[in-house]
């Protein structure tokens, strides 16, 4: 069976880094990217996913950024994500976190 994982990353390198090792990992995934808010929405609402890989900083240039962390507490009010797995990346550190 196949499974759907969508990354949700700003940075390429960064999701090219993830693309390899997901696809290294089981060749039976499918990864749809999003690299902005947007997107990623577009992308729940068409697919549907089996795991979230999603950068808490998604806006490198707003001091404070946590709109991954944002994106998450509104995927889980969408009924068929509330059990969903998330995993939270970040290459960014923020103290404050």
């Amino acid at each position: 069976m196949q499974r759907n994982i969508l990354v949700v990353e700003d940075n390429e390198v960064h999701m090219n880094a993830l693309h390899i090792i997901i696809k290294d990992l089981h060749r039976d995934v499918k990864v749809y990217y999003a690299n902005s808010l947007e997107k990623a929405f577009q992308l729940v609402l068409e697919h549907h996913i089996h795991l979230f890989l999603i950068d808490i900083i998604l806006n490198t240039q707003k001091p404070g950024d946590v709109s991954g962390l944002n994106f998450a507490k509104e995927i889980r009010e969408i009924i068929k994500y509330k059990f969903t797995p998330l995993v939270f990346i970040t290459s960014l550190e923020d103290p404050k976190l």
